[in-house]
């Protein structure tokens, strides 16, 4: 109504709202798409080793970020991996995720160099997905967020977050006095 977002439907349930916090692959199946801009694309690779990355004291778990002028790119390429520890995987095994912005029209060979880093990878899975950044202002009260990049410790996404904080809110977020023991949640 005027312009602003006043409910969401799913079947033929109707759930009333003020606003709407999404995900940019929301607004695309609801066929607005005019809210949100493709700004490129990101390849991960999920890869599933029976070794920890050598070369790393057999570590169950690390984050390696290959810098872009080391392997003439224009930007880094990020390796996560975790291990049974994390309860990812059944001892012996480790999932190392692999990711990067898309530059060329080969993207599985634009991961050559973390291949090597690895080693033997006993599976692996790849996807390429479109990264959306939010095309609107905001007045309608949908409130976009941009698609995870490649980063595998989050500091875009994280950065992201606090944005719309700001812009849902007036203000910005305060994380300064918070409850120390988290039973007090």
């Amino acid at each position: 109504e005027d312009g602003k977002i006043v409910g969401v439907k799913s079947g033929d349930e109707v759930a009333k709202c003020k606003m709407l916090i999404c995900h940019p692959s929301y607004v695309i199946k609801t066929g607005n798409e005019k809210l949100v801009k493709c700004v490129g694309k990101v390849i991960r690779c999920i890869c599933i080793l029976d070794h920890p990355v050598p070369n790393t004291k057999d570590v169950p778990s690390l984050q390696l970020i290959i810098p872009q002028r080391q392997v003439n790119r224009k930007s880094d390429i990020f390796i996560l991996m975790m291990s049974n520890v994390h309860q990812v995987s059944k001892k012996g095994f480790y999932i190392a995720i692999i990711s990067a912005n898309v530059e060329t029209n080969n993207p599985e060979q634009e991961l050559k160099p973390a291949f090597d880093i690895l080693g033997s990878i006993k599976e692996k899975f790849i996807t390429i997905s479109d990264l959306y950044t939010p095309n609107t202002d905001f007045k309608n009260n949908v409130f976009i967020t941009e698609s995870l990049d490649p980063q595998s410790h989050f500091e875009t996404a994280t950065d992201d977050v606090i944005n719309l904080y700001k812009k849902i809110t007036g203000e910005d977020i305060d994380l300064t006095n918070l409850p120390e023991d988290t039973d007090d949640f």
